[in-house]
């Protein structure tokens, strides 16, 4: 066994569809750890996934995470280093950097949310109510 050290991650890739920087750490039971970057006034494109819930720990930085369930408006949820929030199933998502430095996150969910279930959502961000 050997740990994994957040703050010194494996170098990781841009994934271009998702839009942000991402680093897989470990997998267990069909679940994937990853660490995750959005450059300053950067987002992830809203999405949204079939399947399986996602997790998201915000370890530095602020941001907002942009949600909208079928048939609602889009709202924001503000978040900051510290913070734990769930996106069930289905609910379309889109994190965005409200601060001048990176926002580190760790995001755990299904294998698939990174290959062939992710719908790609129309921005949330300026649909938004507050």
């Amino acid at each position: 066994m050997k740990p994994i050290n957040l703050f010194d991650p494996a170098p990781g890739t841009f994934d271009t569809e998702a839009g942000i920087h991402i680093a897989a750490l470990t997998v267990c039971d069909g679940l994937t750890f990853y660490l995750g970057e959005i450059a300053p006034g950067g987002s992830v494109n809203a999405h949204r996934h079939g399947q399986g819930d996602e997790v998201y720990l915000i370890l530095s930085g602020n941001g907002c995470l942009y949600s909208q369930t079928s048939g609602e408006p889009a709202h924001c949820t503000l978040l900051e280093s510290g913070d734990l929030v769930r996106i069930p199933s289905g609910v379309a998502h889109q994190l965005s950097n409200q601060d001048e430095a990176p926002l580190r996150l760790l995001f755990v969910c299904p294998d698939s949310h990174l290959g062939c279930d992710r719908a790609l959502h129309a921005d949330l961000q300026g649909a938004a109510t507050s």
